[in-house]
């Protein structure tokens, strides 16, 4: 049964799902122009579930941690990858140091903002006791910090996307200057050296970002 608010959004999401919804509406952070709603897929959203899945390599029965509005597009989509991928799930109600409302137990897949992040290491818990056998702790919806930029001793991912992208298409790691894109997504810049992007997740149709690379 769910308690707060942001439980309600979790299991109306998931039974959306599972009732076989088509289209799902969300908003977008403005970095293809001005803040809108936009309608996407179940397919974009299964394939971009697919290509984490594939990249992490993500299997049945591994645990994901959300504590990000599922109303939003990073939210949702751990969300999808653990339906699609058959994910444990703990919830935590969105907030600064999630790891603080949960005991230390094995956690193999998370989303973060940069914010959290931070918090979390300045409040000292051992991240070891719920990361050391995680596929990817995932970093976006800002670019991260040279501070936080550490060696943590499992996989820490800083990931590039956005809301038409149905999330991240590119990611990188401490050591790497540049973000690699996954599998597929192709990559070009228009006469103002503005990024674009074609992948499946944009239905192979090629966007224009704002984002100068």
């Amino acid at each position: 049964v769910a308690e707060t608010e942001f439980e309600q959004q979790v299991f109306a999401f998931c039974e959306s799902w599972k009732a076989g919804q088509t289209e799902f509406t969300f908003h977008t952070s403005g970095s293809t122009g001005e803040p809108k709603p936009i309608v996407i897929t179940r397919e974009r959203l299964y394939l971009s579930a697919q290509l984490t899945g594939d990249w992490l390599k993500l299997a049945k029965g591994d645990v994901a941690l959300l504590s990000l509005p599922p109303t939003y597009i990073a939210g949702a989509m751990v969300l999808v990858r653990a339906l699609v991928h058959d994910l444990a799930l703990i919830l935590v109600e969105p907030c600064q140091n999630p790891l603080d409302q949960i005991p230390p137990t094995d956690i193999h897949l998370a989303s973060f903002v940069p914010t959290q992040w931070a918090t979390m290491l300045e409040s000292e818990v051992q991240l070891n006791t719920y990361f050391q056998r995680a596929k990817g702790v995932l970093l976006g919806g800002a670019s991260v910090p040279k501070k936080l930029r550490n060696d943590y001793g499992f996989p820490v991912y800083e990931t590039y996307g956005m809301t038409e992208t149905v999330s991240h298409i590119a990611f990188r790691t401490w050591n790497q200057t540049y973000f690699q894109t996954l599998p597929g997504v192709q990559i070009a810049q228009n006469d103002e050296h503005c990024l674009l992007i074609c992948a499946a997740v944009t239905e192979n149709k090629w966007i224009e970002t704002r984002d100068v690379v």
